[in-house]
């Protein structure tokens, strides 16, 4: 287990529903390992937990509904 993933998995064991701040959670993951850190995710919201993270990639969660925010590059003139 690599210390991210040993990071990701202290966070699902939090018993306190500390927000979580998450840059690129999905980067560099098959699959399989998008699918589950979806499902700790997207338990963490249900519990009632906040998390604010940043992707490139579509967000994989549906429930709880995620508010999204996208930003993007000002126009060039």
């Amino acid at each position: 287990m690599n210390r991210i993933s040993a990071r990701m998995a202290r966070l699902a064991a939090q018993r306190e529903l500390q927000p979580w701040l998450l840059d690129e959670p999905f980067d560099a993951l098959d699959a399989a390992g998008v699918e589950l850190l979806a499902g700790v995710i997207a338990q963490h919201a249900r519990r009632g937990g906040a998390v604010v993270l940043t992707s490139h990639l579509p967000l994989p969660i549906d429930e709880p509904a995620p508010a999204i925010v996208q930003l993007r590059e000002p126009a060039l003139a």
